[in-house]
């Protein structure tokens, strides 16, 4: 047997793994994938992304970022909100905003002119919000500015579906025999001169109708939307006034003012509903868990009513403050949307 036969002979050592290695294959993967990356005809998405929303803020600090914001503020944006405080209050209970002695009766002319108000008022606000995207204070300020407008809007559109519902049921319950809840008068023998007809009926549901519409005040739910909103405006604005507080006095001025205000009126309510219960205890354990209920649950109602109140307005001084604007009247580039945007929220009020 020579050596070429000892070759084809001779056992062969078994192989361990496969013939290739993973590593290989992946390293062959990523030399593919970055020649296809550096000639794919598509678009880098980050790189379009980037420059959608850039990452660094290059806006100028607060003074420079509040040029992109074309909401009221200053004085003409604490005007807007009374304005919105009154149209909100008045529709909520069933009243004329333009002239509360009025009770509101024309749900479709309610509905319509809260649906335009929306209308207008949230693609503003999205144009707003979208111009000052590279800062986050003022995307979450302008979408806090945004619900409000939404609860005003979503108030008077309820009231208006209230009126619209009773009054078709007064009228379905008035024509119908089965349904009429008239008050049946029989004559009265010993006075024959007695009026017969339709007067001997008393109908009242037309009058409970619009008792039940005026003692309803569940439009006001909304308001839970108003304070969502205020919430994550309010966390937007103390991020913008952080890098300002120290620099700024009329900063400092306005939020201390505002902290005094909610604290006294919280406090003050505290104070009331202790002195009221101390005056009236008894000593019985029931008085006691009952005063301690009324006094904190009355703090923590005006707490949160006041917060609602004066955040608003708190942050239109503040802008204000900011951009030196005082008054809040509006650039030339910012002008179509700002009154646009304050002349519609106004619709609602003129509501009837």
């Amino acid at each position: 047997m020579n050596a070429a036969d000892n070759i084809l002979t001779k056992p062969r050592p078994h192989l361990k793994g496969p013939l290739i290695s993973w590593k290989g294959i992946f390293g062959a993967l990523l030399v593919f994938s970055a020649k296809s990356a550096s000639a794919s005809p598509f678009p880098n998405v980050s790189r379009h992304a980037n420059q959608m929303f850039p990452i660094k803020n290059i806006t100028g600090g607060p003074v420079g970022e509040i040029q992109c914001y074309a909401l009221p503020y200053g004085a003409v944006g604490m005007i807007s909100h009374l304005f919105t405080y009154w149209t909100i209050a008045w529709t909520g209970v069933g009243r004329t905003p333009a002239w509360p002695f009025h009770r509101t009766e024309h749900g479709k002319f309610t509905m319509a002119l809260s649906i335009i108000s929306l209308l207008i008022c949230i693609p503003v606000a999205t144009i707003s919000i979208h111009r000052c995207r590279l800062t986050w204070h003022f995307v979450l300020i302008g979408f806090w500015k945004l619900t409000t407008s939404i609860t005003q809007g979503c108030v008077a559109v309820h009231r208006a579906f209230i009126m619209h519902k009773f009054k078709h049921s007064a009228s379905t319950s008035a024509t119908s025999p089965m349904n009429n809840t008239a008050n049946y008068q029989p004559i009265n023998p010993a006075n024959p001169q007695q009026q017969q007809g339709p007067d001997m009926f008393k109908h009242t549901s037309s009058s409970q109708t619009l008792q039940f519409i005026v003692q309803n005040y569940t439009p006001l739910w909304w308001l839970i939307v108003y304070l969502v909103g205020t919430t994550i405006g309010m966390v937007g604005l103390i991020g913008l006034i952080v890098s300002d507080f120290r620099h700024n006095s009329n900063v400092r001025s306005l939020t201390y003012g505002f902290v005094v205000a909610i604290a006294v009126l919280a406090l003050t309510t505290v104070a009331y509903w202790y002195k009221l219960h101390l005056e009236q205890n008894n000593g019985e354990l029931k008085g006691l868990i009952k005063a301690y209920l009324q006094t904190f649950g009355s703090f923590f109602i005006v707490l949160v009513a006041a917060f609602g109140f004066f955040s608003p307005l708190y942050s239109d001084m503040v802008l204000g403050a900011i951009a030196q604007n005082w008054s809040g009247f509006p650039s030339e580039e910012n002008q179509v949307l700002y009154w646009t945007w304050f002349g519609a929220k106004r619709l609602p009020m003129f509501a009837h």
